[in-house]
């Protein structure tokens, strides 16, 4: 089976995963796939691939993680001031 497919299929299963949970872990990883997907292309050596994936994911739980999720303080809707009104 070709790294793409591979990358592709843990892509697809991370990304039905995070659908049903709402943490918005899984949406990293399966950005790295989607990634990793794109870059086996170019080469199908998994011992480059997955050191890609890993360090992508490590990166992506870092940073991307803290923007994607929603803090209730910061919504006009759960504030104290609306609730006063």
């Amino acid at each position: 089976m070709s790294a793409w497919i591979v990358f592709l299929i843990i892509a697809l299963i991370c990304f039905i995963v995070e659908i049903y949970t709402p943490t918005m872990f899984f949406l990293n990883f399966a950005v790295a796939g989607a990634v990793c997907a794109v870059l086996s292309l170019i080469t199908d050596n998994y011992n480059v691939l997955i050191p890609i994936f890993t360090i992508l994911s490590i990166l992506f739980i870092l940073f991307l993680r803290p923007l994607l999720n929603i803090n209730p303080k910061h919504c006009l809707l759960y504030t104290s001031d609306a609730a006063d009104e």
